[in-house]
């Protein structure tokens, strides 16, 4: 489907319609404010490293510069943005968020190709966070796509003041994601209810197996499998030491072949 919402069913029409999505995605829009987004980068080259690096180079290092270059140690569109909200929090623009009495706040945090953005639910630091996004989309030409952008708020915010929030930023919705990369975004006060689906998990492997296997193949069932399930998890979270518990003892009964509720006796050597 093009453009125009005509649909294109013969091989010349679907290329046609391929080749003009791409034109158009990489075509630049001349964007502007590239100098008032360019400011909020704070200086790091004094006068004396610019002396030095202009300085005639030769082929050597040259040759070591283009060796140790990685995509990820060049700077990116990531940095203007992260400059224009570091700026906004030093004008007092945007608040951000402390984890607990004492510790410096929170602005904003980029993982992966995901940005997260934390103010107070006001209407006067929305829409600053809004002059922050549009300036950023009219210096660089990159859109921020508000369909795939959601907003979570405090359990502690009003439902009036959630509504206030959301007509300011449009098309964002109230999205409360239960799991961020497979881990879960929230944290309430129960850990044991949260890490839950950790012991199901293992608990669905462990049944899944035959219990008449071999020891030395439970050996490597429960070493490989069982016990790498929770690795993920316990690498980001303190899983509470209760479900460790029970996981240790699901273990336990596989590797002594127990069936339901019946007793062996775990043998010590």
């Amino acid at each position: 489907m093009d453009q125009n919402g005509n649909w294109h069913d013969s091989i010349d029409g679907i290329a046609e319609v391929a080749m003009s999505y791409f034109k158009n995605l990489y075509t630049t829009s001349y964007p502007s404010y590239i100098s008032e987004v360019l400011n909020t980068i704070p200086t790091r080259v004094s006068e004396d490293m610019n002396q030095l690096l202009t300085q005639e180079f030769t082929r050597e290092e040259v040759e070591t510069a283009l060796k140790q270059m990685h995509p990820t140690k060049a700077p990116g569109p990531d940095d203007a943005f992260s400059s224009l909200i570091s700026n906004a929090a030093r004008n007092q623009k945007i608040s951000g968020v402390s984890i607990c009495r004492g510790s410096p706040k929170i602005t904003h945090l980029f993982f992966a190709d995901d940005s997260l953005l934390f103010c107070k639910a006001n209407s006067q630091e929305c829409q600053n966070l809004i002059d922050i996004l549009q300036l950023y989309e009219a210096a660089l030409g990159q859109k921020i796509n508000a369909d795939k952008s959601s907003v979570c708020f405090s359990n502690n915010t009003p439902e009036n003041r959630r509504y206030e929030v959301l007509n300011i930023l449009g098309p964002m919705q109230d999205t409360r994601h239960k799991k961020y990369l497979g881990l879960p975004s929230i944290i309430g006060k129960s850990k044991v209810e949260i890490f839950a689906d950790i012991k199901e998990r293992v608990g669905r492997k462990l049944s899944g197996w035959k219990e008449k296997i071999l020891s030395g193949g439970r050996e490597i069932l429960i070493k490989v499998v069982a016990q790498a399930i929770p690795t993920y998890t316990m690498s980001c979270f303190q899983i509470p030491k209760s479900l460790c518990n029970e996981i240790e003892e699901m273990m336990k009964k596989f590797w002594w072949g127990q069936r339901g509720q019946e007793s062996k006796i775990a043998w010590v050597s």
